[in-house]
């Protein structure tokens, strides 16, 4: 899991226009904590990134996500 209760090992979340948390407590879908970005102005953006080392995606057949808008 990328995501399970914060961010796995080697990950960070970040983004511009606004503010960008990987502990919030708010509409987590499973569990208690969520990825959240709050935005500013007109554009923002919010991601997930691993600065270093290596992604082995051998295997995977598919990528799953949830996105909420709104407050």
């Amino acid at each position: 899991f990328l995501y399970q209760e914060g961010l796995a090992s080697g990950w960070v979340v970040g983004g511009w226009g606004g503010t960008n948390t990987a502990d919030s407590t708010d509409r987590a879908r499973n569990g208690t904590r969520s990825i959240k970005g709050l935005w500013t102005g007109s554009w923002g953006a919010t991601g997930v990134e691993r600065p270093s080392g290596t992604l082995n995606l051998s295997g995977i057949t598919n990528i799953k996500f949830s996105l909420y808008n709104g407050s």
